[in-house]
């Protein structure tokens, strides 16, 4: 009998356990879960906004005009925070902007949970009252949109002018004035003359009459211009003392450009044009001469040569340089002079090395690859495939076994709180305890 009192008491202790953690579970259920997502919930913070730069609260500022920057200002928020941002026109006919959010964003507090951000400039066409949040926290500003008055573009008129008047343009002082008729340049000719036309010359009466000279002539560093001044296509004959010649056609106006080798630095230059013509002038003489890169080239040589590589260095400068070869990935190296206008040519051993490389004063300057004879071209193996495209190599990966995963760690910040899940399998629990230790005390009392 005792026995028998004992499992009773325990079955009904986990009846009561069972109800008091089912009960538990209901009531925990109904509380609001605290969120965790950074910046989403509630805070003690507060904002205001600001014209044109951060400012206290006691600067906070709800009107702004067209053209004026809106700041957002917050204090008291969780430090280190970022918190969503946005401005949206109030709906219904309050704002121009009814339910548009005109700017967004997010912003980071700073240690002491403040923070100042340049939001949004109001737009041309703004009106109303607009909406600012951040977070759960919220205020307003209105704009008031008025249209900017007209552009008075000619202040010394009377009246508002938004454009410049037919007739008149604007002088150096930002005044509207009468256009200024343009100066005639050639009163003797037809029409207003702005500029002397080409061909022609101002005489001493002040009218425009032909050039005296047909063609007219510039020289310069290594070269001389010459210009065509007839009113008519024209050919000239031109020749450079001690040196070259020839002739040109040019067309009305038309001008050329002849270059002269530098080794006729400061000869003189003479164009012809018809039997009693002649214009002369002397090419500068103190003009830098340019250095044109040497070229190095091989070459082939005779089979009996054939263990040997050719190499050719040319000079094409007026001038002797001294020159330094090096055979790449070899010690093998020379030093020679190659003569001016003219080449050097000497040969390497092929086992030292097919790039051979110039320098100039420690300098490089060129590099060229032995050439392949016909009679010592190499043997190419058959069934060899010849790779095109200058693509990437793909390397296979061999090897049997599944994917390789990546385990991912840590726990997801929208979990939900599982307090009342356990206290309801708790209550169910010590629910089934009861029933089992119920059915045990029914067998002992039919025994």
């Amino acid at each position: 009998m005792k026995r028998s009192f004992s499992l009773k008491a325990v079955r009904d202790f986990s009846y009561a356990l069972a109800a008091a953690f089912l009960l538990a579970s209901l009531v925990i259920g109904m509380l609001p879960v605290e969120p965790v997502a950074a910046g989403k919930g509630g805070n003690a913070g507060a904002i205001w906004t600001t014209n044109g730069d951060c400012g206290d609260a006691g600067q906070d500022v709800n009107h702004f005009a067209i053209g004026d920057v809106v700041y957002i200002n917050g204090s008291g928020f969780d430090e280190n925070t970022s918190y969503d941002w946005q401005i949206k026109g109030q709906p219904g006919g309050a704002s121009a902007d009814p339910n548009i959010v005109v700017a967004s964003g997010s912003v980071l507090t700073d240690a002491d949970g403040n923070f100042c951000i340049a939001a949004y400039t109001v737009a041309a066409d703004d009106d109303g009252e607009y909406s600012v949040k951040v977070g759960n926290k919220g205020d307003n500003y209105r704009v008031q949109g008025t249209t900017p008055p007209p552009v008075d573009v000619c202040p010394n008129l009377d009246g508002i002018q938004t454009e410049i008047p037919a007739g008149m343009e604007l002088d150096e002082a930002g005044n509207c004035v009468p256009v200024t008729p343009p100066v005639d340049l050639c009163p003797n000719l037809d029409g207003i003359q702005t500029a002397i036309p080409e061909g022609m010359k101002v005489d001493k009466d002040g009218n425009c009459v032909p050039l005296t000279d047909p063609f007219g002539l510039d020289v310069y560093c290594l070269g001389f211009s010459v210009v065509n001044l007839n009113d008519f296509a024209a050919s000239f004959d031109w020749e450079v003392a001690g040196g070259p010649s020839g002739s040109v056609l040019l067309e009305v106006g038309e001008s050329i450009d002849i270059d002269v080798d530098p080794a006729f630095a400061g000869a003189t230059v003479t164009i012809s044009f018809g039997d009693d013509w002649t214009l002369s002038a002397d090419l500068p003489d103190d003009c830098p001469v340019p250095f044109v890169a040497l070229r190095i080239e091989g070459y082939c040589l005779a089979a009996n040569n054939a263990s040997l590589y050719g190499w050719r260095v040319t000079n094409p400068n007026g001038y002797d340089v001294d020159i330094e070869w090096r055979v790449n990935g070899s010690t093998l190296a020379g030093l020679a002079t190659v003569g001016a206008n003219g080449f050097y040519e000497f040969t390497t051993p092929k086992a030292e090395g097919s790039i051979l490389m110039l320098y100039i004063g420690g300098v490089f300057q060129d590099d060229a690859t032995g050439a392949q004879c016909t009679d010592d071209l190499p043997t190419v193996p058959e069934n060899i495939p010849v790779q095109t495209g200058g693509g990437p190599v793909l390397i296979p990966v061999t090897g049997g076994g599944s994917p390789v995963l990546i385990p991912v760690t840590g726990v997801s910040d929208d979990r939900v709180d599982l307090t009342p899940r356990v206290f309801m399998n708790l209550g169910f629990g010590f629910f089934g305890l009861g029933l089992v230790l119920h059915g045990i005390s029914r067998r002992k009392s039919a025994i």
